[in-house]
């Protein structure tokens, strides 16, 4: 007489069903046109010739479809030296709300220092062009020089600018005003226009619908295989 295992083929089932009711992947995208020509920043690409060009902030109008979750104006910062975007432009971008997983930051310690750069200097930094050429070259600095870096006299961004340079240096130390203060950081990304960084508000809503981690789903398969290979019918 054979008997059949019904408890291991219902875990099956019922991991295939969890699977299946996993959330998909539902990346929310924001399409902006771009207002103006930014700032005029200068800098020495690799400590070569001087060169300049347009960094933030940058002034943007949502075009249609809008996204409700933001301002129908909005204003970035760059984080991209390898594309562009001109005026009058329109792009669409992915919101990214995790820093660390935007192409250009990447780690961790990245997203922690721009964030603290932005919390001690955002508001500056729309004080004056002066200012804001300054707190984009100490952004580029973090971005592409590292976590760590200082010093506009090594790496890929280097210049002479005394107000950028005292940013970075003031990096790591105690201060008391906080310019994030109910506000945050996301990254706009897009893989063929200039990425963007954005501050925006603390009630601002998640995406929709937060995609499965790779890891689960695949550990889930890889459970259902094995519960798949022991289905063997007993003697009794």
């Amino acid at each position: 007489m054979l008997a059949r295992p019904a408890r291991p083929l219902a875990a099956v089932l019922a991991v295939l069903g969890l699977m299946a009711a996993a959330p998909r992947a539902s990346a929310e995208t924001i399409n902006l046109t771009l207002n103006d020509s930014g700032t005029s920043v200068t800098y020495k690409p690799n400590g070569g010739s001087s060169t300049t060009v347009n960094g933030g902030p940058f002034h943007w109008t949502q075009s249609t479809p809008l996204n409700t979750n933001y301002a129908t104006a909005v204003t970035t910062y760059c984080i991209d030296l390898d594309q562009t975007v001109s005026k009058g432009g329109t792009y669409t971008y992915t919101v990214q709300t995790d820093l660390k997983l935007a192409p250009t930051i990447g780690t961790a310690a990245k997203a922690a220092v721009i964030t603290e750069l932005f919390d001690r200097y955002y508001n500056t930094s729309l004080t004056s062009a002066a200012s804001a050429a300054a707190f984009q070259l100490a952004l580029w600095e973090l971005v592409y020089d590292g976590a760590t870096s200082k010093s506009l006299s090594a790496g890929r961004i280097q210049g002479s600018n005394s107000l950028a340079s005292s940013m970075l240096g003031s990096l790591g130390g105690a201060y008391s005003t906080h310019d994030l203060a109910g506000y945050h950081l996301v990254a706009l990304v897009s893989g063929t226009k200039q990425d963007q960084i954005m501050v925006v508000k603390d009630s601002t809503p998640p995406p929709s619908a937060v995609p499965a981690p790779p890891g689960v789903v695949l550990a889930g398969i890889g459970f259902g295989s094995l519960l798949l290979g022991r289905l063997r019918f007993r003697k009794v």
